[in-house]
């Protein structure tokens, strides 16, 4: 009987679709359309970590774009990934100000 097995990673996809794919020869990150093995981040915690400093980078520079990552195994998990508003400054964010609400009764 043939052995069957799982094996789950984690990846970062931008707004367009793209992956974010590691470039061993020159040690940066691209956008690629294509998936390939380079895409593919250890773990989860890694992969949120990257995802959040993207998130922070856009945001600071004042740019409109999306990221998040996925879980791939047999399926794709779209897992959500924001920066909480405790953690803003750790990320070189502003705090984000909550506006008080007044209800008339």
């Amino acid at each position: 009987m043939a052995e069957s097995t799982t094996t789950t990673i984690f990846v970062i996809k931008n707004g367009d679709g793209q992956y974010l794919e590691y470039q061993s020869y020159n040690g940066l990150r691209t956008w690629v359309n294509e998936f390939s093995d380079r895409c593919a981040f250890p773990t989860q915690n890694v992969a949120t970590l990257y995802c959040r400093n993207l998130i922070a980078d856009a945001e600071s520079h004042g740019v409109n774009m999306e990221f998040d990552v996925y879980k791939h195994n047999n399926t794709v998990t779209k897992t959500n990934v924001t920066i909480a508003d405790s953690q803003r400054v750790s990320y070189g964010l502003p705090e984000k100000v909550v506006e008080e609400t007044t209800s008339e009764g």
